[in-house]
């Protein structure tokens, strides 16, 4: 059995002990000028025969040709891309198949990117990757945005 992982991506997450508290889940756009932090959840299913140090990555990339997304200051400089060893343990009892499940829960603070364009972060496991381990979302326009601060009467 391979590991499988979720990409999530949400408002805020809080790690309790191994479980996660998410709040805002399941969001796919977001304004260019991130007026407020967002949050990246990955669970990961682990093999029992794989239990110990997991390594991970989360890298911010470009939709139309994966190329690594870099921040200016204040936010920056440099790449989006995040690390962390995952310890995964559980209960050594040969009769139990079931995988054992971990969490990463980041939060991040505001940063900007450009309006109207799309982005995805991919995560890697063991320096791995698959095609389903990403979490893609959208900038709004600046029409979109414009459309945020309008108020709701004079709104098309």
């Amino acid at each position: 059995m391979p590991i499988n992982a979720d990409v999530l991506l949400c408002s805020a997450a809080l790690d309790q002990g191994g479980a996660v508290s998410m709040l805002g889940l399941g969001w796919q756009v977001r304004p260019p000028d991130a007026i407020a932090g967002e949050a990246i959840v990955v669970l990961l299913q682990v093999p029992r025969s794989e239990e110990g140090s997991v390594a991970v990555r989360l890298d911010l990339l470009t939709y139309e040709d994966e190329s690594l997304v870099e921040v200016a200051p204040p936010n920056g400089p440099g790449p989006m891309t995040f690390s962390a060893e995952i310890t995964v343990a559980g209960r050594r009892d040969l009769g139990l198949k079931a995988p054992l499940v971990a969490t990463f829960p980041l939060n991040l603070q505001p940063y900007p990117l450009e309006a109207g364009r799309e982005f995805l972060w991919r995560l890697y496991v063991n320096g791995k990757t698959r095609r389903e381990w990403t979490a893609p979302f959208r900038t709004m326009t600046s029409d979109e945005r414009a459309l945020l601060s309008m108020p709701a009467q004079d709104q098309p």
